[in-house]
């Protein structure tokens, strides 16, 4: 499991497009952290003599070398990322309970162990990264509802990881679109309620833009002149620049050949 640029016909299973392409990255590296596939592009088809350091730091099962891990378990760490890059969450906790139930049942608790760690990880940074992920899909998918939710449960955790994090500056601006769309401006006064108690140099740009954008549709919406007024002002020309009259450009002089001699 690795972030490629390229689609190639070679019988690879593709998920995306992510943006931003550090989501992408944060989102892999979540994937080897807990799913443990192999994140480099050796050759499966064959064993090698020894595996790699991903191996013995715990961030990958070690598929490639004889021994160190089943088929039957490689196989499950793979429907589970598959099962997580769709989106079929519900789908991946029932497997990984199943699992748990009859790892403890058969004795092997290290295992058991490892999948409840997975199933309850309260890391505020690992939930805002699958939430994350679920409102682009969300949005990819032209589902506004969904895409809402998935957004207000990163914004969720804005107290522990700040408002500026990298997750939340996309949840953020992804719920106040998927609001606008729906048309909810509840959900609206609430987001714009989130960033105005924060301070203003801790907001991304991206975020202080639509955070305007929010309250001039809100603005609008309630037939506040406001809303004009923030339109023509962004219209006006800024301080010591001149705005040219509509009609075609006048044409530049053209300047006379220059004549290039031989010695």
């Amino acid at each position: 499991m690795y972030v490629t640029r390229r689609l190639r016909k070679d019988g690879s299973t593709y998920y995306g497009p992510y943006f931003p392409g550090n989501l992408a990255h944060r989102m892999v590296h979540f994937i080897h952290r807990h799913f443990l596939v192999p994140s480099c592009k050796v050759d499966l088809t064959r064993y090698h003599p020894k595996p790699c350091l991903q191996y013995h730091i715990h961030r990958c099962l070690g598929p490639c070398v004889e021994g160190l891990t089943t088929d039957d378990a490689y196989a499950h760490a793979a429907q589970d990322v598959r099962l997580f890059l769709e989106g079929r969450h519900s789908d991946l906790a029932a497997g990984l309970r199943k699992r748990m139930q009859l790892a403890s049942d058969e004795m092997r608790f290290e295992e058991a162990t490892g999948l409840r760690d997975l199933l309850a990880s309260e890391d505020p940074q690992d939930k805002a990264t699958v939430s994350t992920v679920e409102a682009f899909t969300a949005t990819a998918r032209s589902q506004p509802g969904d895409a809402l939710r998935h957004a207000r449960g990163t914004l969720a955790y804005a107290g522990a990881l700040g408002i500026s994090h990298e997750n939340l500056r996309w949840a953020w601006p992804l719920a106040a679109r998927a609001a606008s769309e729906l048309g909810d401006d509840d959900a609206a006064r609430e987001l714009l309620a989130l960033v105005d108690s924060c301070r203003p140099g801790h907001l991304a740009p991206m975020q202080r833009a639509e955070r305007d954008l929010v309250r001039a549709r809100l603005a609008a919406a309630n037939g506040d002149p406001t809303a004009a007024v923030l339109r023509r002002r962004r219209d006006q020309p800024a301080r010591g620049q001149h705005a040219l009259p509509p009609g075609p450009r006048p044409a530049r002089p053209r300047r006379a050949p220059e004549s290039h001699g031989r010695r």
